[in-house]
């Protein structure tokens, strides 16, 4: 745990000394596949173990207190377990396994950890891309954990899910973004698709987060 948490705090002092204070990463999803293409960011298949070093990487990088200087997004949320056809795939995973132990990890940096931000996974759980899973993504993650930071989705996640339900189901950040998804948005506004009370929240939870570094 030392050493991660010297690690977080070097990565974090040069980030900053390079004008930047977000970092896309960590990767604390479990190792389910050896052969998954982010298996050397992962710290292995065992949540606790998993939070306790991920934990350790956060606050060395985000520091100790609320106020921080730089952001640590904790991925990829969730079940993101196979590298082939990441994508469109879907984990398929019971309740009492998803909440003992693939939530796990993620839970324990949301409450002990206070990580900034949070990435979806491209895979969908249960047949329900993670992006547009509310029950997931605002029940579970903001409501029961207490997140109150930013949800992003990983890049060019709305590729395979609608980007008006993934802002609906309170994902906050789509990246990259496009001028396309842009009006895309603003229609679904205009159309009352998307409440305003929905947008402007995920315009609050980016800049409560990103204030937090001046």
């Amino acid at each position: 745990d030392d050493l991660e948490y010297e690690v977080g705090t070097a990565i974090a002092k040069e980030a900053i000394a390079g004008d930047a204070n977000y970092f896309a990463g960590i990767c604390i999803n479990l190792l389910r596949n050896p052969r998954w293409g982010r298996a050397q960011e992962t710290y292995g298949e065992d949540p606790y173990l998993t939070a306790q070093i991920g934990g350790a990487f956060i606050k060395g990088f985000q520091g100790d207190t609320d106020t921080y200087k730089a952001i640590a997004t904790a991925k990829h949320f969730l079940g993101n377990n196979s590298e082939q056809n990441r994508h469109n795939g879907s984990s398929n995973i019971d309740e009492r396994d998803l909440h003992e132990y693939y939530t796990r990890a993620f839970k324990d940096v949301v409450e002990d950890y206070n990580v900034g931000a949070v990435m979806t996974s491209y895979n969908a759980v249960n047949g329900v891309p993670m992006s547009v899973n509310k029950p997931i993504v605002t029940d579970l993650l903001r409501e029961t954990w207490g997140f109150d930071g930013f949800v992003m989705t990983d890049w060019g996640s709305y590729d395979t899910a609608d980007s008006i339900r993934s802002v609906c189901a309170g994902t906050n950040l789509l990246t990259p973004g496009s001028k396309k998804h842009f009006r895309m948005i603003l229609k679904a506004v205009k159309r009352n698709e998307i409440s305003k009370a929905a947008l402007q929240h995920s315009v609050k939870q980016i800049v409560k987060v990103l204030v937090r570094c001046i």
